[in-house]
């Protein structure tokens, strides 16, 4: 704690360094928390707990190791490979994690089987990401100080190839492949500005000389912005992840598409979107996503709507443009915007159910308007396909 004091706390240049992405953060797991059901309150300090677990473990991890010189080390004296050996294990057990992107790393899936027999069991999994998100960072603190300590390598060196794993490798796949892909190239971008920012914020002991001493501060208080921003952001995904193991989906009579208990309101909007999805399939036209193709398109299993249930017909919303009609297939309607991508979801689940739809729907050749929709929404089947028909007609022209 006094390196901590002496380094950052009692200046408030680099404490607003810090804070900024805790801030942030802070949001973040929040808004995450709200939707694994919890109140705005309450995830506010599950994600300020996610923020500072990690930050004490790879704190004391980075202090412990950089200041245990290696020749103090006993065992290293007859196995000078072996403490590398040990503090590297975790950090591959970490690194199998990210790559497969699996809930747990590897390492700690054994310890779930060893209390509970099975992975993914009420009051296992939560003991598993307290592993997995606690050891991570100590163990990157921990190989992060024992390469300050041996001075073969700047530790602001060290520091940014920690961070450049963690950001490159952890982040993208804590995000599932169905989500918003800008999550995770947003944080990397952003991350990689905090290291410049902190960089220069930190550098002034760098250039005072190379002690082991002054180098060893300067890596902590970079270490611990970088675990406060990237440990953090993995843990409170986690956290959703560990909530969703403890309650059961709830499901559309036919079992084609599910959502999480606290969208279950949403399950008669999907049940009326569903039939009319048969429908405009039925007119040729086509509802591209990846939730939909690997979902409804396919006979393993139901599609899992996750927050709101119309966007697992957008594969969650492209961060750049949704097709909703193609070109040469039948039409096309893009937009470049999220917000547009959503909205045309809405359109497609909520067309005869109602609901809260956006103000308008569409952007592209044959923009389709909530007053088209209201004024077809109660036609019978048929009169219906004849209207669909002519919108696509209409949109294919423009396709040209």
């Amino acid at each position: 704690m006094r390196l901590l004091w002496a380094e950052v706390l009692h200046s408030p240049t680099r404490l607003l360094v810090l804070l900024l992405p805790v801030i942030m953060l802070f949001y973040l797991q929040t808004d995450g928390a709200w939707q694994a059901g919890w109140p705005d309150l309450t995830g506010g300090l599950v994600g300020a707990v996610a923020v500072a677990a990690p930050f004490v473990a790879a704190v004391t991890a980075f202090v412990v190791a950089g200041r245990v010189s290696p020749d103090e080390m006993r065992f290293e004296r007859a196995a000078p490979r072996s403490s590398w050996l040990v503090a590297g294990v975790p950090f591959i057990g970490a690194f199998v994690h990210t790559a497969l992107g699996v809930s747990v790393p590897v390492l700690y899936a054994l310890v779930v089987i060893a209390r509970s027999g099975a992975p993914g069991a009420p009051g296992s999994t939560s003991f598993a990401t307290l592993c997995a998100y606690l050891l991570f960072p100590i163990a990157v603190g921990a190989l992060a100080g024992r390469l300050s300590a041996s001075r073969r390598f700047a530790p602001v060196v060290v520091l940014v190839a920690m961070y450049g794993f963690i950001a490159l490798v952890g982040l993208p796949t804590n995000t599932p492949a169905w989500e918003v892909p800008s999550i995770p190239m947003t944080a990397v971008l952003g991350g990689a500005g905090a290291m410049m920012l902190l960089a220069a914020v930190f550098s002034e002991p760098l250039r005072r000389g190379s002690s082991r001493a002054a180098l060893g501060r300067s890596g902590l208080a970079i270490l611990v912005a970088i675990v406060a921003f990237a440990g953090a952001f993995s843990a409170g995904g986690e956290a959703m992840t560990v909530s969703r193991d403890l309650v059961d989906p709830v499901c559309t009579d036919d079992g084609r598409v599910c959502v999480w208990p606290e969208h279950a309101h949403h399950l008669d909007e999907i049940a009326a979107g569903l039939v009319r999805l048969d429908l405009y399939r039925d007119v040729g036209l086509r509802i591209d996503g990846p939730m939909y193709e690997r979902g409804l398109r396919s006979t393993e299993g139901p599609t899992f709507a996750y927050p709101p249930a119309w966007f697992a017909f957008a594969g969650m919303g492209s961060a750049v443009t949704d097709r909703f009609w193609k070109c040469g297939e039948s039409a096309v309607i893009t937009d470049d915007t999220v917000n547009a991508s959503q909205q045309l979801m809405v359109w497609a689940t909520v067309v005869a159910a109602g609901g809260m739809p956006p103000a308008s729907v569409g952007g592209g050749p044959a923009e389709v308007s909530l007053a088209d929709i209201d004024r077809v929404r109660h036609l019978p089947a048929a009169q219906e396909r004849a209207w669909l028909r002519g919108r696509i007609a209409e949109a294919e022209r423009a396709c040209g």
